[in-house]
């Protein structure tokens, strides 16, 4: 199997050189008393990891037409349904596992996720969002 780890520390030298810093966030909400888990008092474990991630609209992403990305079901999703593309390279993360991602203080939702994973490693991520 081919090592794409060169590729990967070029996409993510790349986007830290042009993106921003965000957080990938899990929020798990796990009911303190699990006896009455309609009861007020959640216990939050959130687990997040701070990486960075370049954003544009999906029309941008539309002018490099679908194809470029993978002409599926889930990528028209992603376009259709975000306000923001965001754009990311967590290596051996995996991606799915995020809810949310935090950009200087505002929280967006992850409505759709669209991989380029040829392995076990992600090369690059596409996060569509959405506040």
């Amino acid at each position: 199997m081919k090592d794409y780890t060169p590729n990967i520390a070029t996409a993510q030298r790349l986007i830290a050189k042009f993106g921003r810093p965000v957080i990938l966030r899990h929020e798990d909400q796990t009911p303190v008393d699990e006896e009455r888990p309609w009861g007020p008092d959640l216990d939050t474990d959130d687990l997040s990891l701070s990486t960075f991630g370049v954003f544009v609209p999906p029309n941008q992403v539309r002018i490099f037409g679908l194809s470029a990305l993978g002409d599926s079901t889930e990528f028209r999703d992603l376009v259709t349904f975000s306000e923001q593309i965001m754009i990311c390279s967590p290596g051996d993360i995996d991606p799915k596992f995020y809810d949310t991602v935090v950009d200087a203080g505002v929280h967006w939702r992850i409505n759709a996720i669209q991989s380029l994973k040829p392995g076990t490693q992600t090369i690059l991520c596409y996060f569509g969002i959405r506040r």
